[in-house]
């Protein structure tokens, strides 16, 4: 009888922790707070942000420690969400010497190419930035942090005017416009773009990892250079809205675009990398949206 007693209690106390850790778990899932962090940690699999991927186009270096070095682009890496959110923050910070253009994507679709772009770091557009007449634009630190170490004239290179609008950078080798509305009304000369939806009648070029600026007499471009944390190592914070990702089994994917890398621009090394998610904290209309939402998974 006393084994008998001994025998239930440990079921009921099993029976209870059992009930309790699946509580727990859907607690953390549901991230009541609306805030998750999620950080990189290289080479563990528990880690909530993948490693690179395919290994082929990855270098291993004992020196890199936590960080990844690619020479092939693209390379991807997986995030872990457990529900849904409203925006995704993805902080980066990178090593690049010499590739022109380095850009994240978000995967919207499992369809071919499905990626949402956004900049990391246009190295064209930061030069056509530092040689701007106009210092309020910020043009981005050099590894030694000072800025503009020698003048455009002095190179015998035409300086750029550039005025910033947010995000929007508009820059005009020779200024005939007073502003970008003034140019929309009544554009002339070779116009190039850059992450920016122009309008469909008005004939440009998009730029490119070739492209040369000398041929062009106006940029119109979504952009701003990323921090500059010297010894050619950068950090930038990318938004996405949670519509640009397709959330395929709790996880939502990304990729690092560095058009021809393998051809002449070395490596990227790619360091930390946190991702933050956000959404409205939990209430009680919250939570029976997320309950009906797993059980709408679970019929599939």
């Amino acid at each position: 009888m006393k084994e008998a007693n001994i025998i239930w209690l440990w079921r009921a106390v099993l029976s209870v922790l059992s009930v309790g850790l699946l509580v727990w778990l859907f607690w953390q899932n549901l991230v009541p707070s609306g805030i998750l962090v999620l950080e990189h940690r290289k080479g563990d699999p528990a880690s909530p942000i993948s490693d690179l991927h395919p290994e082929k186009r990855i270098i291993e270096l004992d020196q890199d420690n936590g960080a990844q070095r690619f020479y092939i682009d693209p390379v991807y890496f997986d995030a872990k969400a457990p529900r849904e959110f409203e925006t995704v923050t993805v902080q980066v910070a990178w090593q690049n010497q010499s590739q022109p253009i380095l850009e994240l994507g978000a995967r919207k679709t499992r369809d071919a190419w499905g990626f949402v772009l956004k900049p990391l770091q246009n190295k064209i557009i930061d030069d056509v930035l530092t040689q701007s007449t106009q210092p309020p634009l910020n043009p981005p630190l050099n590894t030694s942090g000072e800025i503009g170490v020698e003048s455009p004239q002095a190179k015998g290179e035409v300086p750029w005017q550039c005025q910033r609008y947010d995000q929007v950078i508009f820059c005009q080798k020779e200024q005939k416009y007073a502003n970008l509305s003034a140019f929309f009304a009544n554009p002339q000369g070779r116009i190039l773009s850059y992450n920016y939806v122009m309008p469909e009648n008005l004939e440009h070029d998009k730029m490119n990892v070739n492209t040369d600026m000398n041929e062009y007499d106006y940029l119109i471009a979504t952009y701003r250079a990323p921090e500059s944390l010297g010894n050619d190592w950068y950090q930038s914070s990318v938004i996405y809205n949670w519509q640009d990702f397709d959330l395929y089994i709790n996880e939502i994917s990304f990729l690092v675009s560095a058009p021809e890398l393998n051809k002449g621009h070395g490596e990227i090394v790619l360091g930390d990398i946190i991702i933050t998610l956000k959404r409205d904290p939990l209430d009680w209309e919250g939570f029976w949206e997320y309950v009906k939402n797993q059980l709408r998974r679970l019929k599939k």
